[in-house]
């Protein structure tokens, strides 16, 4: 017998896209999104985010607030090569 474990009790999280959290706090929630993750593989997140209906079925309600960067604002700012990057080389030889 499983004395000291309590998986009915526990409360499951899933991570989604912006920072979301999922919480299923019940059995049927966990089983349910199984089914959803498994039927709609890769598509769950996007789902997640954008279906009414599943936001009804989990009770949840996404992020509004989404950053959109271009490729270009993307490249400018995670790039080794970027201000801010150069900047942080700067401070941490600097602390060496």
């Amino acid at each position: 017998a499983m004395e000291g474990k309590s998986s009915s009790s526990k409360d499951s999280k899933i991570k989604l896209k912006h920072g979301d959290v999922l919480h299923l706090d019940s059995h049927s929630l966990r089983v349910t999104a199984g089914g959803f993750k498994s039927l709609l593989a890769t598509g769950f997140q996007v789902h997640m985010q954008t279906n009414d209906l599943l936001h009804q079925v989990f009770n949840f309600q996404p992020r509004q607030e989404k950053i959109h960067l271009s490729q270009l604002e993307k490249k400018m700012l995670f790039s080794p090569n970027s201000t801010a990057k150069k900047k942080q080389t700067k401070v941490r030889n600097k602390d060496r």
